[in-house]
């Protein structure tokens, strides 16, 4: 296993970075020594900040700190999705998900986010969303984002930045800007610890199996994906300390207190079955096929949103997402943006 070195044995070796991160008097300027460089516009909320990519619609990164105190907070999941006033071209609209097959995953979870009234309304600001597969996004993702928050409440403050891997040769949602990411990250950073320590994680946006340390990756090999400095301001010695390899530092099997675990409200979203009119359910659910009781039975079937190529304005054929009138699933295939043929538009 890799060596960690303390605290101690780091003032040692960067004994004027040391006296400077000690020195810090405020989240801001802390926060400043842990955040990713910003690859477009900088947008600082007063409890996450993110780097918006007007190209794809979406956060190239989502940072924030969390404590033990944040982490057993107690507010309710609000589901105030809205625009992102800070945004200076706009962030991506509501509407760009209503009836996409895809869930507005949360980049900061809203669960981190229940320590105040404020946190929890910020986080579902539309510019924290990217599409998720349902499956992955209440499942893999879901207990991917518990872990680090029990990780939080065991050990203290972390500081945890989250994405989509973006790149030019993305598909989209159907006639909108919004990018798919194929693979989203998560990354933790402990630096309060004895031994300084950090992991990353890169899975892929669809329904995951195994356990969740078999997606570790090494922050070294996530950088190059990403093209991201993750740790821009620390110096590139304290860097390498532990950004070149994965390691078994962290408790896979911690689980939250009882005593601490706060009265939130169950997760869910909006059902991504369709109507016999062929629109979208307005049922929500918890399952996490993303289907509700009445349509459970289309998750076999389900057909995804129309994907358009970003080097070209063709729009590839799906099947109709209509009914016929005997309760079955039409058979025509159509482009129309509707996702319903010329049989059912009527």
């Amino acid at each position: 296993m890799k060596w960690f070195p303390n605290k101690t044995q780091l003032k040692s070796s960067f004994w004027g970075f040391i006296i400077l991160l000690f020195n810090v008097d405020c989240a801001a300027q802390e926060n400043t020594l842990f955040c990713p460089s910003a690859k477009e516009e900088l947008v600082m909320h007063s409890h996450y900040w993110l780097s918006y990519s007007e190209q794809h619609e979406q956060a190239h990164w989502v940072f924030y700190e969390l404590t033990r105190e944040e982490a057993i907070g107690s507010f309710a999941r609000t589901d105030n999705f809205r625009s992102d006033p800070s945004v200076s071209t706009g962030s991506a609209p509501l509407h760009y998900y209503v009836g996409s097959g895809f869930d507005r995953g949360h980049l900061a979870p809203a669960g981190d986010m229940g320590f105040s009234e404020e946190a929890m309304n910020e986080s579902f600001y539309m510019s924290n969303m990217c599409p998720q597969h349902p499956s992955f996004n209440r499942g893999t993702w879901k207990k991917l984002e518990t872990l680090v928050r029990n990780w939080a409440i065991q050990d203290g403050n972390l500081y945890i930045v989250t994405g989509g891997v973006l790149s030019d040769d993305l598909p989209f949602v159907a006639n909108t800007s919004l990018s798919i990411p194929e693979l989203y990250y998560k990354l933790v950073l402990d630096w309060d610890a004895d031994e300084l320590r950090s992991i990353a994680f890169l899975l892929p946006n669809r329904k995951c199996s195994g356990d969740l340390r078999s997606y570790q990756v090494s922050i070294d090999s996530l950088e190059t994906l990403t093209n991201i400095d993750f740790f821009a301001a620390l110096p590139d010695q304290v860097e390498t300390l532990f950004e070149s390899e994965t390691t078994g530092l962290w408790d896979f099997e911690v689980e939250e207190p009882t005593s601490q675990k706060p009265s939130r409200t169950t997760e869910t979203d909006f059902c991504q079955g369709q109507t016999l009119e062929g629109k979208p359910c307005t049922r929500k659910t918890k399952n996490e096929s993303g289907f509700c009781h009445q349509h459970q039975k289309d998750e076999n079937t389900a057909i995804e949103t129309p994907l358009t190529s970003p080097n070209s304005n063709e729009t590839m054929a799906i099947q109709c997402l209509a009914k016929t009138q005997k309760g079955k699933q039409c058979k025509h295939k159509t482009t129309n943006a509707s996702s319903i043929c010329w049989q059912h538009e009527k």
